[in-house]
């Protein structure tokens, strides 16, 4: 340790060591430290506070991991077996989603979402239920998406903020009634026997119901504009929806 002798006055630490390339080796090694670091630590955004059940969630984790070796056989069994069954669309992006749904159901579900009120999709088929979940999670945290996908009785709303139920699954009056919870009833439509159609949609119908009481986030305007810029590319849009969230959380 260098110390300052009795009312002398300060030096520069290159005149204590005598070496006038102190910073610029400093600024070398520096700068090798943060390069091989680079090589070895990755980065990734925090989205959201740790869950308390995350090590469970780890856990949990792993076991599935042992498991789907095990279940990639009956996995790809019932997959073909589904596909004998027949076929039902999809979504998977937001702006397919804005184009299927129209602006104002799209704003009113993602209005929910963002304010962290519970959405609730009842209907069949199953597979267009859990892509509706897939889509709008992107506009939440993913530490903040807690999903049920598929139950036969209702799950409160601590339980999950995404919650998917078969089509004749009763729900409690007091949570249709409140402005916390928004519904999506999925309803087919058999008018039409064959899909001439380019719409994939067109033999379902979504009916919402819920409420926006107050005005939505800035950050919800900035999405919807973002999905109705014609010049932002689907890679483009998804990277900019991940730089809102990060400014966002902060």
């Amino acid at each position: 340790v260098l110390r300052r002798q009795h009312k002398a006055s300060f030096r520069a630490i290159q005149d204590l060591t005598k070496d006038k390339h102190l910073f610029h080796y400093l600024h070398l090694y520096f700068s090798w430290i943060l390069k091989a670091g680079a090589h070895r630590v990755t980065e990734k955004v925090l989205e959201g506070p740790p869950r308390e059940e995350l090590l469970t969630d780890y856990e949990a984790q792993q076991t599935d991991e042992a498991v789907l070796a095990v279940n990639t056989d009956n996995k790809s069994e019932s997959t073909a077996a589904d596909e004998k069954k027949g076929w039902s669309p999809v979504f998977t992006t937001l702006r397919q989603m804005l184009q299927v749904l129209g602006f104002a159901k799209f704003h009113l579900l993602a209005f929910n979402v963002v304010q962290g009120n519970q959405l609730i999709v009842r209907g069949q088929p199953e597979g267009l239920v859990l892509s509706i979940f897939e889509t709008l999670k992107i506009l939440i945290p993913s530490r903040c998406f807690k999903c049920v996908p598929y139950s036969d009785v209702y799950k409160e709303s601590w339980t999950c903020n995404f919650l998917g139920l078969k089509t004749d699954t009763e729900i409690p009056t007091h949570i249709l009634e409140s402005h916390l919870y928004t519904l999506m009833d999925i309803k087919e439509q058999f008018n039409s026997s064959e899909q001439t159609s380019n719409n994939p949609f067109k033999h379902y119908s979504f009916e919402i119901r819920g409420k926006e009481l107050v005005h939505g986030p800035q950050i919800l305007k900035k999405i919807e504009e973002a999905l109705l810029n014609k010049h932002f590319s689907d890679s483009v849009l998804d990277q900019y929806l991940c730089a809102l969230k990060e400014e966002w959380m902060e």
